[in-house]
């Protein structure tokens, strides 16, 4: 399936009662990387088949469009979903930091998701997560302002100094401040 006409069909087979018409035409939506899709698929995140579910974030992060990321985003609340939700986010790469960014500090999000976030702006090697990044080292969760400190010294974010010695003297926890230590060491010029 190559040819855009295929779009409106496949919209329908959407909404099949069976699943597995439903992961199909999710899947196909997908290798037509159509922007016609994208509402339709951010529905289907909510399918009550989680096949379909995953199919439809695969698909999401097909297309590329980084209109999908808030959806693909509050996905990851679903630990079934998770590892299609980051994957699709992978795939929409820097383009979707912004909207990545605004569920990040909103205070909707739980701390593993938050986690799951600062992980990924970590991977996507782009001077544009730096702000999520500074965002994480004032997170009430001390894993996130960990991790947050571990992401900014592996990418190198000079910016992060002050931030990371104010972590580094005065965060209650141990375990951050250790992280705060390590990334500094990094950041050090050699």
């Amino acid at each position: 399936i190559g040819n855009p006409q295929a779009v409106p069909p496949l919209l329908i087979a959407l909404d099949d009662d069976h699943w597995s018409v439903r992961c199909a035409a999710a899947a196909a939506l997908g290798r037509l990387g159509s922007p016609k899709a994208i509402g339709a698929l951010s529905l289907r995140v909510e399918d009550p088949d989680p096949t379909v579910c995953r199919a439809a974030a695969a698909a999401l992060g097909e297309i590329g469009d980084p209109r999908a990321a808030g959806r693909l985003v509050r996905a990851l609340a679903e630990p079934a979903l998770q590892p299609a939700a980051l994957e699709a986010l992978r795939r929409l790469g820097p383009p979707a930091l912004p909207e990545i960014e605004r569920a990040f500090v909103s205070g909707t999000l739980t701390s593993e998701v938050r986690r799951l976030l600062v992980d990924l702006a970590s991977r996507l090697e782009d001077v544009a997560t730096r702000r999520l990044l500074l965002s994480g080292l004032e997170d009430p969760s001390p894993l996130v302002r960990k991790d947050a400190a571990l992401a900014l010294g592996e990418g190198g974010f000079r910016e992060a100094l002050r931030s990371l010695l104010d972590l580094k003297t005065s965060d209650p926890s141990p375990e951050v401040r250790q992280a705060a230590a390590i990334a500094l060491r990094k950041l050090q010029p050699r």
